[in-house]
């Protein structure tokens, strides 16, 4: 799939609207997780990366894979991107519904404690958003 989703460190995913960009996630959908070190996935963001990923024809093995870029102004931010599979080094998360998320080494350590999650905003677009986790 062509370009890059990307999420900014501290807001969630860049454009995301405020509504989006709350504090620790507190929602009614139980994020899948496989223990406290590892990112937990909505059940709506979940059905998301399935219908990215079948979207980019990598329906079977494929997932989002997230990775640190570093910006133009040397802050680090994460890249999205839909994968086939997952790069040699990568974590695997894998949410309930058998969505996969792929994270790079960098990425995995910043998201061990965080939520992926998926809003939609007043124009009717998803956007993912990176919450974090209540304690």
């Amino acid at each position: 799939m062509t370009g890059d989703i990307t999420v900014t460190r501290a807001t969630g995913v860049r454009g995301c609207p405020a509504s989006a960009r709350r504090g620790p996630y507190r929602g009614s959908r139980t994020p899948s997780k496989e223990g406290a070190n590892m990112l937990a996935v909505t059940e709506a963001a979940a059905e998301a990366i399935t219908a990215l990923a079948a979207q980019g024809g990598v329906e079977d093995q494929g997932g989002l894979r997230f990775a640190m870029r570093t910006e133009s102004d040397s802050e680090a931010a994460l890249a999205l991107t839909v994968a086939a599979a997952p790069s040699e080094g990568d974590q695997v998360v894998k949410a309930e519904t058998g969505a996969n998320v792929f994270l790079e080494e960098q990425a995995a350590d910043y998201l061990a404690d965080k939520v992926l999650d998926v809003q939609q905003d007043d124009e009717g677009q998803l956007n993912f958003a990176v919450l974090e986790r209540a304690s």
